[in-house]
């Protein structure tokens, strides 16, 4: 959430991937729909005994004790009362995240910028996705002898900055459907619209839906200018702008690290629009109209999709890094589990 870093949310801390990590030795293109160019690992000891070790249909290797849903803690910090990230790891070899985030009275819920395999090798977690086309590590990992926590450590080096990298992340096993429960009301979007949209009646508005809802042009649609934060979700046809503000920031340290982020959230003003998305070719139309207070449609803002193939997580992966001056100089922006965006 990138205002600025002074409002960047302090979880977004610390994971850039360390080197690529490129499986196989030529063997046969994996059948599995696993991504061009991807082939069967030659290694299949993922563990120092392999007890653990299940070969899925995919060829891949995974460590069976990960499978699950874990809530992510990087550095000691889990995102206390206000935020959380949860990631799942499939039997089938599939990941994703979970972001939760606590906005007035409510909670949103999204996905994070990734999702697509996972697999372990060596005591090693790697991951792939279509956005990068290739597997990354993750880090080395321990399991707890219950199987409730699993620690990862990650390092490593940047030439670049000449700056090594060092993170803890501690996974808690949970159950997901009671995590939801014990939040209360959450709110969702609609993923299908993520993405740039421009009006067609104009060459210069510009709105996006992405992890924020983007743009000075949304203005149209609330009573008050002075809107500096949007967040969005969907209930069946409905769309919901809220704007917010911060009631209390604070500030976290994680080594040479230190950055002020909002940690209470108020709601100042809800809109809500009556939505139709449509698709005809390449083309998208989103079709938005606001509901009147007696409950009737006003006309509608005909808003076309400026590219398919500019995906939500190009604006919402740069959004929520947090920017990095470690001692000796340099700017770097790093991944982070806690944000949910591997």
């Amino acid at each position: 959430m990138s205002r600025s870093v002074r409002k960047v949310v302090g979880l977004v801390v610390a994971l850039a991937f360390s080197a690529v990590v490129m499986v196989g030795c030529g063997g046969n293109d994996n059948p599995g729909g696993n991504g061009p160019g991807i082939d069967v690992p030659d290694v299949k000891d993922p563990t120092t005994d392999g007890s653990w070790d299940v070969t899925g249909p995919d060829g891949f290797v995974r460590d069976s004790r990960l499978v699950g849903s874990w809530r992510v803690s990087e550095n000691g910090y889990d995102g206390g009362p206000s935020e959380a990230s949860i990631i799942t790891f499939d039997a089938s070899g599939s990941y994703r995240n979970l972001w939760f985030e606590k906005i007035g009275d409510f909670w949103m819920e999204e996905y994070g910028e990734f999702d697509g395999l996972w697999r372990t090798e060596k005591g090693e977690v790697y991951f792939f996705s279509d956005n990068n086309n290739e597997w990354d590590s993750g880090g080395s990992y321990t399991v707890s002898s219950n199987g409730n926590t699993i620690t990862v450590i990650d390092e490593w080096y940047d030439d670049e900055i000449n700056y090594t990298f060092i993170v803890t992340i501690t996974l808690t096993k949970i159950n997901l459907t009671n995590f939801r429960n014990s939040l209360g009301t959450i709110h969702t979007k609609n993923e299908q619209l993520y993405g740039r949209w421009q009006l067609s009646e104009s060459t210069n508005d510009i709105l996006t839906f992405s992890y924020r809802a983007w743009s000075n042009d949304l203005r149209r649609y609330f009573g008050s200018e002075d809107v500096d934060e949007v967040v969005w979700y969907t209930s069946d046809t409905r769309l919901f702008l809220v704007a917010v503000g911060c009631t209390r920031f604070e500030t976290r340290n994680d080594g040479d690290e230190s950055w002020e982020y909002c940690a209470s959230y108020i709601v100042t003003e809800t809109v809500e629009l009556d939505y139709t998305l449509t698709t005809s070719g390449d083309t998208r139309t989103l079709r938005l109209r606001p509901v009147n207070p007696n409950g009737t449609l006003g006309s509608a803002d005909v808003w076309e999709s400026v590219s398919d193939n500019y995906y939500y997580s190009m604006s919402k992966s740069t959004q929520n890094r947090h920017l990095i001056n470690p001692e000796g100089g340099g700017n770097k922006y790093r991944r982070s589990w806690m944000s949910g965006r591997l």
